[in-house]
């Protein structure tokens, strides 16, 4: 319950990061940091699901092209 939280709030501050960004304006300068230190950390923090990889995905092609 309590990660559910945090990925709301993580949530809610990203989209105000980039209302900000986009609108008002308020700090530009840290807002892009900051926004870029987020979209970095996703990109490299975010792990591939289990049973999803490329490997998988051309044998469950080449499957369905023999059928």
């Amino acid at each position: 319950m309590a990660k559910r939280v945090f990925a709301w709030i993580l949530l809610v501050g990203f989209l105000l990061l980039i209302v900000n960004i986009m609108t008002v304006q308020y700090l530009l300068g840290p807002s892009v940091m900051v926004y870029i230190a987020v979209v970095v950390l996703f990109v490299f923090k975010n792990k591939p699901l289990p049973g999803r990889n490329k490997e998988s995905e051309k044998a469950g092609q080449s499957d369905r092209e023999n059928t």
